[in-house]
């Protein structure tokens, strides 16, 4: 009987790990950092934001919205941010509400929008032709590749009232990343025709979605007396 080895066998396969050779913390604690420097084997060095499901401490609120929110909702949005803010008990100094932002050079010279260069481009440039969805996996894997996360590490809010999808379902109404961000689509809401249930509905999603990337936090550090606090939460899911 004739033996054969790992490396004559093409069912084996052999990965080689390679690690950094030193790790620096830039931003944040030593033990949760936000933002490290890292060399690698061969000279390489990257600086790469760091996604911690677990973070314990509060980071910078981005809250963008794209060109087609309206006033009124871009007024909701900061009045439900403002509320659940406090209910949190969340340093509102560090929520800053950027809006429809872009840097002043946004678009190349032939008009097309420049990658990171705006919150258009973020939304836009995720957008299924064939679908007429924004994919919404994609927007939320973008946020882990934003430059601004290394330079300006923080937890980034976007809305839309372009509809959204995922490769496994038709639409949703929002989709979260961990210690990342999230985006959430008003058009679906919109077509709620009571005005005041409209609104409530819409905050509950606000709440449910910084749930979702900040569970850790919320609920262990933050927040030792999150049932009371959960159950006037509470009053904006149960219009769901």
């Amino acid at each position: 009987m004739n033996s054969e080895s790992a490396d004559d066998d093409p069912s084996f396969r052999i990965i080689s790990r390679v690690y950094p050779t030193s790790t620096e913390t830039l931003k944040g604690l030593q033990d949760e950092p936000l933002v490290v420097r890292q060399e690698w084997p061969g000279g390489r060095v990257d600086t790469v934001r760091i996604v911690n499901p677990e973070r314990s401490y509060q980071i910078p609120t981005f809250v963008f919205w794209d060109e087609t929110v309206t006033p009124g909702q871009q007024g909701l949005i900061k009045e439900a941010f403002d509320e659940m803010f406090d209910e949190i008990g969340f340093d509102k100094t560090q929520l800053n509400f950027f809006g429809n932002w872009h840097e002043e050079e946004y678009k190349d010279k032939d008009g097309k929008l420049i990658p990171h260069k705006s919150i258009e481009w973020q939304v836009q440039s995720k957008w299924d032709n064939s679908r007429q969805k924004v994919d919404g996996d994609r927007v939320a894997y973008e946020m882990f590749n934003d430059p601004y996360q290394v330079d300006l590490p923080h937890w980034e809010v976007i809305f839309t009232n372009k509809d959204l999808c995922t490769p496994e379902t038709n639409f949703v109404i929002g989709i979260a990343q961990p210690d990342l961000g999230t985006l959430i689509s008003l058009k679906r809401l919109e077509a709620i025709g009571d005005i005041g249930l409209r609104g409530e509905t819409q905050k509950t999603e606000y709440f449910m979605r910084l749930v979702m990337f900040l569970a850790y936090l919320l609920v262990v550090e933050v927040l030792p007396d999150w049932n009371n606090r959960l159950g006037r939460i509470a009053n904006h899911l149960v219009v769901l």
